[in-house]
């Protein structure tokens, strides 16, 4: 028998019990007053008539005849009075009664009609029951159990079945005072769903628990709730620590590049110092050697200024998204091997050697030369910044079909494997030992990344720490069958030695 039918029955018989004696105990006062006056009237009726009777002087066979009539009304008095208790002592009980149905009816939708259940626990016989609306819900026979843990075991999450027997466990040995415990319970679908069970133990008069009795709530929707809010408030912390990190990040940024821009600012300003100075200086030869070396020195760090501007307005035009590609087609080998070959002797000047390779000479595709050529010049004096002397540097050039595979490889002092997945970044940049002599904004990968993916393309660095980097780039090969060129060779040297000396200014000899 489930246990909300055990356990209303026992309710019932226990309120109808308490009905019945309430009844008779209404009963009893109501009707206490005509009692007493039966009772009274009759002790009045029975001195006083056969004083009465005698006072009359009547003959025998009259008195007898009259006795007969006396005892008779009495009897018929006393079986009216009788009815009429009798009859409202049954109306009574039977307004009790429906009072009583009503009640239980009520009782048996509350518990049926909502999530809560009930469930006892008997330790003494090692049973279990539950209502029905939680037995129709789980994947149990009850007939086949023996004892309330294999049910337990069975229908229970392997995660919370200890919490729960645990919870049991310290009830009974009276280590808390009252037992609750959420646990999930697997349903005939496999699935599971949270309940709360709560209860109160039931003991002998050994002070033995006999059985545990209580409640479950299914709760699944307030555990959704609970973990939707949980997600939210771990993504809340995510986003704020985001934003923290980004706000040093962005501190660190303009407390360098003020550095950047004062930097150049300080020599340009030192070097018109040095060339004021000279006005004094009678040999024109001299003047004419340091005029030449501060005049170069004025130029690098104008460029330098130069380029932080430039990368200061390509980021914002990139945020804004103002930043447009000029797309034509040109033989993509050509454009690689002209731009790597045109820093080729400044390369060689800072003891590293430079190895241009390719796997096909021609390769037709539609792209923004000046931006591809800006990339390249990046990665290449990244390459040269951060190398060794009498290090290389490989720039390979890979015909895939539909794309083109772009590496460029130096054997310098690699990026450590936690910050590969930063480098790319905005802000970021390696505060390494190795590249003080170096510097640098922070922005130029970012830059980099951002055009290449304007291009449909990717970018990917491979690097081990103290042997190598290398950035590898994919990008897809839309091309045309002719190459537009528009430019002299001239024209084409004069801008790749521009390019070159704004891109290669932060390097010093």
């Amino acid at each position: 028998m489930p246990l909300n039918e055990s356990i209303m029955k026992s309710f019932i018989s226990k309120v109808k019990n308490g009905l019945y004696k309430k009844v008779i105990l209404n009963l009893f006062k109501s009707s206490s007053k005509i009692v007493l006056l039966y009772i009274t009237l009759s002790s009045v009726w029975i001195l006083f008539s056969d004083s009465f009777l005698k006072s009359l002087k009547l003959s025998s066979s009259t008195m007898a005849h009259l006795s007969i009539v006396k005892g008779w009304f009495f009897v018929a008095v006393t079986g009216v009075m009788l009815y009429v208790l009798i009859d409202r002592s049954m109306k009574k009980l039977k307004l009790s009664e429906e009072e009583l149905r009503k009640k239980d009816e009520m009782y048996r939708l509350v518990i049926n009609g909502t999530t809560d259940g009930l469930w006892e626990c008997n330790i003494e016989n090692n049973s279990l029951y539950i209502s029905p609306n939680l037995e129709d819900k789980i994947d149990a026979k009850f007939n086949d159990i023996s004892n309330p843990l294999d049910i337990w075991n069975k229908i229970v999450h392997p995660d919370d079945i200890n919490v729960l027997l645990n919870s049991m466990e310290d009830y009974i040995s009276r280590k808390i005072s009252k037992l609750s415990c959420e646990c999930r319970v697997k349903n005939k679908e496999g699935d599971y769903f949270w309940i709360q069970l709560k209860g109160q133990g039931i003991w002998n008069s050994h002070g033995k628990i006999h059985s545990i009795i209580g409640t479950h709530t299914d709760i699944t929707e307030k555990k959704l709730v609970e973990e939707k809010l949980k997600h939210a408030s771990h993504e809340n912390l995510r986003l704020l620590n985001e934003i923290i990190e980004y706000d040093r990040l962005k501190t660190e940024f303009f407390t360098n590049i003020s550095h950047e821009f004062r930097t150049p600012l300080n020599v340009i300003l030192g070097s018109v110092q040095l060339i004021e100075s000279y006005r004094d200086n009678k040999n024109p030869d001299e003047i004419k050697n340091k005029l030449h070396k501060n005049i170069a020195s004025i130029r690098q760090n104008c460029y330098r200024l130069l380029k932080i501007i430039n990368n200061l307005i390509d980021i914002t035009k990139i945020d804004s998204g103002f930043l447009e590609l000029n797309q034509q087609s040109c033989n993509i080998v050509d454009v690689i091997e002209r731009v790597t070959l045109s820093v080729a002797e400044f390369i060689e000047s800072k003891s590293l050697s430079l190895i241009f390779d390719t796997d096909t000479e021609e390769k037709y595709m539609v792209c923004d030369i000046n931006k591809i050529e800006r990339v390249m010049l990046n990665l290449l004096s990244n390459a040269t910044k951060f190398n060794r002397p009498g290090g290389s540097i490989f720039v390979k050039l890979t015909d895939m079909g539909d794309n083109i595979l772009i590496s460029i490889r130096d054997t310098g002092i690699g990026v450590p494997k936690d910050k590969k997945s930063e480098i790319f970044e905005r802000f970021r940049q390696l505060n390494t030992s190795l590249t003080k002599e170096s510097e640098g904004s922070g922005i130029g990968l970012s830059i980099v990344k951002s055009l290449i993916d304007m291009h449909g393309g990717e970018i990917s660095i491979e690097s081990e720490l103290g042997q190598f980097t290398e950035f590898i780039i994919k990008l897809p090969a839309n091309a045309e069958t002719s190459c537009v060129q528009t430019a002299n060779e001239d024209t084409k040297s004069r801008k790749y030695l521009y390019m070159a000396s704004v891109e290669f200014s932060d390097i010093y000899s």
